[in-house]
């Protein structure tokens, strides 16, 4: 896709990197799809609810939802995790019997989906279609997670931005 938006813009005569390749740029640097059986987890992690998804509703999120880090960049920052680490985030709503799947049966059906997706909304593609997701407050990540309050910190949970004109 890098190579197919470098093209277009190119024979257009547009220089740059412009919004596509920025987002793919950063979803292969920071991506992460989050895939889960529980449509509202995904919806509340997209609205910034992150103490009820994170805490509240710990157990469903646990017993419903994977994390399947993309970016290479998020993959190394993990190794020695940081406040404030995030990653740009993808939702993907499935059928319980996903969670079943033998994990590279799993992972070859998520990328067959990623590719479609990122193919069918190309054109809309840019930065903004990625949601921030704070990596540490993904259970397990962090022993600091394991407390209400952790996900109160503003400075690490960010409140979703406000809409334009509010």
């Amino acid at each position: 896709l890098h190579v197919e938006e470098m093209s277009t813009r190119a024979a257009a005569g547009v220089g740059g990197r412009g919004p596509r390749r920025d987002a793919l740029t950063q979803f292969d640097e920071c991506g992460i799809v989050v895939v889960s059986a529980d449509a509202e987890i995904p919806a509340l992690l997209a609205a910034h609810a992150w103490e009820e998804a994170f805490w509240r509703r710990r157990a469903r999120l646990r017993a419903t939802t994977r994390f399947l880090v993309f970016g290479h960049g998020s993959w190394d920052q993990l190794r020695a995790p940081f406040f404030g680490l995030c990653a740009k985030a993808v939702y993907r709503v499935v059928e319980p019997g996903w969670l079943a799947l033998p994990a590279p049966e799993a992972l070859a059906d998520t990328d067959a989906w990623l590719a479609a997706q990122l193919r069918a909304g190309f054109a809309a593609l840019s930065p903004r279609s990625l949601s921030p997701l704070p990596l540490l407050g993904i259970p397990g990540v962090t022993a600091d997670s394991e407390r209400a309050e952790y996900y109160r910190d503003p400075r690490q949970f960010r409140p979703a931005p406000r809409a334009r004109g509010t």
